[in-house]
């Protein structure tokens, strides 16, 4: 046991020794180094910034001339969610972006953008209106070549959230989304569509008839018909029940 004390008390005195000898920077010694070694980390991260930036660049003017040669990608659509009541805004900002860039519009990286709208029949005091609607509120759609340049270029845009997907990079919209939004162009033969009526009840609703024979009869909607603008409602004649399909406006809910 007393050898085991007499050797750490040999270590410890020898440690105290090496202690001794070492010399201890001042004040003014840390405050130099630590200064020097700020200013290589800020250096370092600006060379990394730089080659980053350069090198991103130049991959851009890569595409840019072999885009120029014919290989450049097919222009796809992309949803754009923006902040309610801004989808205009953005609309107009990305085509003043489409104006500015050089070049054809078939060789441009942003070629077309559109708040997708449909017609629709509304009933306003009585009478049929038809009105201009957008299909996917709040999204504005862009036909681009997505990269890190046009990504960033429209993310940039007052009033952009963000592209439409998930993963790092966001997935243009599907043929079906796409037949859904554009349709197919009518012929000779095919006249335009019409626009859809927007029938202003549900399945389920009680409503009272305020026109036609069946004036003052009240009943429950069965059926809506948007493409006719009718309505199967169930009413009480002579205390059966009977479905009778009615024009929407002849109907008003309670």
């Amino acid at each position: 046991m007393a050898d085991r004390l007499r050797t750490v008390q040999g270590f410890v005195t020898d440690v105290r020794a090496e202690l001794q000898k070492v010399t201890w920077p001042d004040w003014p010694q840390l405050k130099n180094s630590t200064f020097v070694i700020v200013v290589f980390v800020a250096v370092l991260a600006l060379v990394i910034f730089v080659m980053d930036f350069v090198s991103a660049r130049f991959l851009e003017l890569l595409a840019s001339i072999f885009g120029g040669r014919g290989v450049m990608a097919e222009a796809k659509w992309h949803a754009i969610h923006t902040y309610s009541g801004l989808a205009n805004t953005v609309q107009r900002l990305v085509q003043r972006r489409i104006e500015e860039e050089p070049g054809e519009p078939e060789e441009k990286q942003i070629q077309d953008v559109l708040v997708p709208t449909q017609e629709v029949v509304e009933l306003r005091n009585g009478k049929r209106v038809t009105v201009t609607r957008r299909l996917y509120p709040g999204y504005v759609l862009v036909k681009m070549n997505y990269n890190q340049r046009t990504g960033h270029l429209i993310n940039s845009i007052q009033g952009v959230i963000k592209f439409l997907g998930t993963g790092s990079e966001p997935q243009p919209l599907h043929e079906e989304d796409l037949n859904k939004i554009f349709g197919g162009a009518p012929t000779e033969d095919e006249p335009a569509e019409e626009p859809i009526e927007q029938i202003p009840f549900t399945v389920g609703q009680v409503v009272e008839v305020i026109e036609g024979p069946f004036n003052d009869f009240s009943g429950t909607v069965q059926e809506i018909y948007p493409d006719k603008g009718k309505v199967k409602v169930e009413v009480s004649l002579f205390g059966r029940p009977t479905s009778i399909e009615l024009d929407y406006t002849q109907l008003q809910g309670y």
